[in-house]
């Protein structure tokens, strides 16, 4: 399958080692700027978790010739919207704002990619501002706490299992020396890569490239992280009291392997199936059918190393723990998969992805992540092919094979005015 809007596309590379992508759409007088740099969770150190998503927040202070809150000012004053965001895989930052202002976004990246203030003042106020978040999203939010006991069950590995968010102990004791090492590390050019997208002249835009970029001095090689795990997937169950939870919840699932993987794309047309939308088949048959789930939610947590698919289940108060994981996949994992589910699946994977690809911003997101992790922004199709190529034979196969009740990750959430950090042990 060809995207058309890929035809365009201009990839460069500076001598520095910067990646560029020039990406035109001359529809309408709007510009986005990404970065992406290589550095995620899985890149962090024992002792270092939470750095990545640290730094998403620090890069936002003064760099150089932007001081402190500057940043924010130059964007909004001219209309334009930004943020950022940080995965096991990568950390991204983008800016969207009239064609005409491309320059100031590239001077504001390249000031910060430069000559970053790592001060002790923006490491404790920042610092603060992650463990805050951590709390608010997390500690005193009902099954949030679980979610991050879920992907400590699934993994083996160091570099998979450890949570974006980080965890207290490393955030405290980081020191300024640690943390500007790993700015030294992660954030140069030779680890990122450039994407501006929109109505641009590719020529203009490529020379204000090189002006801000090119004589930023390049990092030294980091090797990639080992993300390997044990094969096959150990299944595991546990419990979780949970102190802000007020109904208990079955929070199910089970690794898959990495994108690209020629099982991925079977797996993530089956999580549609399973989790997504009025017509899964957890919302007919829990939902509707036998009334045996009050809400849902699903996390497809596909990732360049081993992921993970899951559903978070919240459940009536008598649900039974040491029956119901059982009951789910007999009723809703192992009946096979039909052809109007697959279908129905596939369209709306479709629509969604589509839908996201008229947004210029969407588009330069996804060329620059596969340009980084996959060392072709033209892998972006691949998705499209792979999800086209699906056959439900397939999908009967993944389902067989990595929601086995031996690979089934199952954690019991259990309401109860305990301290939410503690838990009971294996059940069966």
């Amino acid at each position: 399958m060809r995207l058309h809007w890929l035809e365009p596309l201009r990839v460069e590379q500076l001598a520095n080692g910067l990646r560029v992508l020039l990406l035109p759409d001359r529809t309408y007088p709007v510009g986005a700027l990404v970065v992406y740099y290589g550095v995620g969770a899985r890149d962090e150190r024992p002792g270092e978790t939470g750095f990545a998503h640290l730094f998403e927040h620090m890069m936002f202070q003064a760099s150089t010739h932007v001081g402190k809150n500057e940043f924010f000012r130059h964007i909004e004053s001219h209309g334009g919207t930004f943020n950022g965001n940080t995965t096991h895989d990568r950390t991204v930052y983008y800016e969207v704002l009239p064609a005409s202002q491309l320059p100031l976004a590239l001077w504001l990246e390249s000031d910060r990619m430069r000559g970053l203030a790592v001060t002790q003042e923006h490491l404790d106020n920042q610092r603060d501002t992650v463990k805050e978040e951590r709390r608010f999203r997390y500690d005193n939010q009902p099954y949030m706490q679980a979610w991050i006991r879920f992907g400590e069950m699934a993994y083996r590995n160091f570099a998979n299992a450890h949570p974006v968010i980080g965890y207290y102990e490393d955030l405290d004791q980081a020191s300024l020396e640690s943390v500007y090492d790993f700015f030294r590390r992660y954030y140069r050019p030779n680890r990122a890569v450039l994407v501006v997208a929109g109505d641009l002249d590719p020529e203009t835009a490529l020379a204000w490239i090189r002006y801000y970029f090119e004589d930023i001095e390049p990092g030294p090689e980091v090797p990639p992280p080992d993300l390997t795990e044990p094969e096959p997937p150990v299944g595991m169950r546990d419990r979780w009291i949970d102190s802000n939870a007020r109904f208990p919840a079955l929070w199910v699932g089970g690794r898959i392997p990495p994108w690209g993987h020629p099982d991925f794309y079977a797996l993530w047309l089956l999580h549609y199936v399973l989790f997504e939308g009025r017509a899964s088949r957890l919302y007919r048959t829990w939902v509707q059918e036998r009334a045996r789930c009050l809400e849902f939610y699903s996390i497809w947590d596909g990732r360049r190393g081993p992921g993970t698919m899951s559903g978070l289940i919240i459940v009536p108060s008598d649900a039974d723990p040491e029956t119901w994981p059982d009951r789910f996949h007999t009723e809703v994992l192992a009946p096979p998969v039909s052809d109007e589910e697959l279908e129905r699946a596939r369209a709306l994977w479709v629509r969604r992805q589509w839908t996201r690809w008229q947004e210029v911003l969407e588009r330069a997101l996804d060329v620059g992540e596969a340009a980084l992790l996959d060392g072709d922004p033209r892998a972006v199709e691949r998705d499209a092919v792979g999800i086209t190529a699906v056959r439900r034979s397939d999908v009967e196969r993944v389902r067989e094979t990595y929601l086995a009740p031996d690979r089934a990750i199952v954690l019991w959430i259990e309401p109860g005015c305990q301290s939410a950090s503690s838990r009971g042990g294996a059940f069966r």
